[in-house]
């Protein structure tokens, strides 16, 4: 399989240039981490930047994810293709780049997640919107399916000279069975991911994985087995640069979604990936407004860190720890919905408030009595 050209996370003018290096089963290379929230619907605006502004000020957050897009424009009920589609992602484009440019990072990369075609290409420009050293995510339907809108999006990415995104996610008790069939799909999803969608045509990041049907998170054992048996695969066959992100059944603010986070982004980075939260950061299983903060990504970039160089044998006795903590807590309706952005962090200051900071550290401990080294 054709190799990929290195990829380049742009950062400030004043700081280097972050590479993702590919990575194998057990490298202690750290990941490039691609933070963000999934599928919240932030409220447009201000509020939209302080949000993106909490993730950005991370240091060792690498760029995020922006998407898909908010559930309304201006009042007015979203519809894909619409008008306001167009004019949303445009806005929606401006505000991550503020959302940077305060935190002192502009030039931090930006993943952009419209639905259709139309909304990614209207929210490219190098001025005021994603630009070529940015990406916009791809997807691969389940299973093994694309489409005009997915194509379109390939096809503008070639043009106009952007990083290249895409991702897959395999359904465990769908089309593709159980646990052992969703990896073989998930692996066979990276490889249409380079021939149909391209991937192999420029730097570029696939981003393949399984998840539960009900409910739909990464963190259930026979996802984080899935996912990781497809990382193996993808990694020990090919110089393909694989991530992925982190969807959890609970929400910010809670133990239980660390604990998820934790699980998740140790199987992946010790399994090889390359980038960690590359398909979105992190979301809750379901969501409602404001659902998101810089505080989860946080957690989620210094796991990554400190998976890197873990044996393959002393991340699973730490995984399975991890399992007994939260895994009988997870329903069908996913686990606790956590806090909104405006609970969690001072909008005066932007920085967490004293009640989760207090949480971080004591989950943060007993990760460190597992054995996990912090780099912090």
């Amino acid at each position: 399989m054709r190799a990929y050209s290195i990829l380049r996370v742009y950062l400030p003018v004043s700081s280097p240039k972050r590479q993702a290096k590919i990575r194998k089963i057990g490298d202690k290379k750290p990941p490039v981490v691609i933070g963000g929230i999934i599928e919240s619907d932030i409220p447009e605006g201000e509020m939209f930047v302080r949000v993106y502004q909490s993730i950005a000020q991370e240091p060792l957050i690498d760029g995020f994810y922006v998407g898909p897009p908010l559930h309304t424009c201006e009042g007015r009920e979203m519809r894909v293709g619409s008008p306001f589609e167009i004019h949303q992602a445009k806005c929606v484009a401006s505000w991550a780049r503020e959302a940077v440019r305060r935190a002192g990072r502009p030039g931090l990369f930006l993943l952009l997640a419209n639905p259709s075609a139309i909304a990614d290409i209207s929210a490219c420009n190098p001025e005021w919107g994603i630009r070529p050293t940015d990406a916009l995510a791809v997807p691969t339907t389940s299973e093994l399916k694309t489409d005009f809108e997915s194509l379109g999006k390939v096809t503008h990415s070639l043009e106009y000279g952007n990083i290249g995104v895409n991702y897959s996610l395999t359904i465990i008790g769908g089309w593709a069975g159980g646990p052992e069939g969703s990896a073989v799909i998930a692996t066979a999803s990276t490889i249409m991911g380079v021939m149909a969608h391209h991937m192999r045509l420029r730097p570029a990041y696939i981003s393949p994985g399984t998840t539960m049907m009900t409910p739909s998170c990464y963190s259930p054992k026979p996802s984080l087995w899935s996912t990781g048996a497809t990382l193996q695969a993808v990694v020990r066959n090919s110089r393909i640069v694989a991530g992925k992100g982190a969807i959890t059944a609970a929400g910010p603010g809670t133990e239980m979604q660390m604990w998820e986070i934790a699980a998740i982004i140790i199987d992946w980075v010790v399994s090889g990936a390359t980038v960690a939260g590359g398909a979105g950061g992190v979301r809750r299983y379901k969501v409602k407004p404001l659902l998101g903060s810089g505080l989860e990504n946080r957690w989620l970039a210094e796991v990554a860190y400190a998976a890197a160089g873990l044996k393959p044998e002393d991340a699973n006795v730490i995984v399975n720890e991890l399992l007994k903590k939260y895994e009988d807590k997870i329903t069908k309706e996913g686990g606790p919905w956590g806090h909104t952005f405006d609970e969690i962090y001072d909008l005066k200051t932007l920085t967490p408030r004293k009640e989760y900071l207090e949480m971080y550290a004591r989950v943060k401990k007993e990760m460190e009595d597992l054995g996990m080294s912090f780099k912090s």
